[in-house]
């Protein structure tokens, strides 16, 4: 650390450097993006992107794309608010079943991906499609609502000694998936696989068992950031959870610009959500119409990877190697 140069300090903490600059212009430019319950909010706000980023990013650590984590959010929330509403389940089965849903479709993507072979950018693509019908065919196109107990809000709108429920949650996710990744065999076996599948195959790494369980993970994650969505809301929403899938991308490789270069990493993908949620914030209380506040991220998502891969910091396979 203390040989690091300037240069390669600004690399590897470029990005982070980056979210302390925007903090200061909007503190500047917005008395009330300082305030206790606006950074509360953000976080809150931000916990279950956060949620959903942690599975893309063990997903994306072993060299695979998981797109149906928008529409397996959405289906895990209206599933276990259908349960509450319409069955009348307890508050912990409804809410495993949301999650337990989200795993089921990880799996299927995973054998699509590790058994069949197929392109995990196609096999998710696709799996959108499936997971869409069966949350419209589920709420025939309605959102799910009334009926809902009190309890199932806690999750979304409770508190646990002062720290709302959803930050707590966000908190365990992101130190489960940074032991996973971290410190853990099976993360090194991510790593391994998502650097060179073949020397992984030949080190005896089960190629295909890993990039299941990294699937299925992710399924989880986003079951359960649907779950939560649903919590606060107080209702079950279809495409609630649409948005998780660009902005949780946009967290995984705004974080692959920072501490590990080119590598998906826990550190960097909390970095890049914060980034995402201080800007939307900001934007927000700055009164920016909602289009300005998209084609603003876009640029800013895209030019901060193409000066990563400009500096060779990220590498992106091609079109043709996602059918080798």
């Amino acid at each position: 650390m203390a040989n690091m140069s300037l240069a390669e300090g600004l690399r590897r903490y470029g990005t982070l450097l980056a979210l302390l600059v925007i903090c200061v212009l909007l503190a500047l430019t917005t008395p009330r993006f300082l305030t206790v319950s606006n950074l509360s909010t953000v976080l809150v706000q931000l916990s279950m992107l956060v949620v959903v980023a942690s599975g893309l990013t063990v997903v994306v650590a072993s060299g695979e794309f998981d797109l149906s984590v928008g529409a397996v959010a959405g289906l895990a929330g209206v599933l276990t608010t259908g349960l509450l509403a319409h069955l009348g389940t307890d508050v912990g089965p409804a809410v495993g079943a949301g999650v337990a849903v989200g795993a089921v479709v990880g799996l299927l993507n995973g054998i699509l991906v590790a058994v069949v072979g197929l392109p995990s950018l196609i096999a998710t693509l696709g799996m959108i499609s499936v997971v869409t019908g069966l949350n419209q065919w589920y709420t025939q196109g309605q959102a799910v609502y009334g009926g809902l107990p009190d309890s199932f809000a806690v999750l979304g709108r409770g508190a646990l000694f002062g720290i709302p429920v959803p930050i707590l949650i966000m908190l365990a996710i992101v130190v489960i998936s940074y032991i996973l990744l971290e410190r853990s065999a099976t993360g090194r076996h991510l790593y391994t696989i998502g650097d060179n599948k073949d020397v992984a195959r030949l080190a005896g790494i089960s190629v295909r068992w890993n990039k299941i369980f990294a699937l299925v993970f992710c399924g989880a994650c986003a079951g359960l950031a649907g779950v939560i969505m649903a919590s606060r809301l107080g209702s079950g929403q279809p495409a609630a959870g649409d948005h998780f899938l660009m902005d949780g991308l946009a967290a995984v490789f705004l974080g692959m610009t920072a501490f590990s270069l080119g590598q998906a990493n826990l550190r960097g993908t909390v970095v890049g959500a914060l980034i995402i949620g201080v800007l939307r914030n900001g934007f927000n209380l700055l009164g920016w119409p909602y289009y300005i506040q998209d084609i603003a991220m876009g640029v800013i998502m895209i030019g901060a990877i193409t000066v990563a891969a400009s500096k060779g910091a990220v590498r992106m396979p091609s079109v043709t190697a996602m059918f080798k």
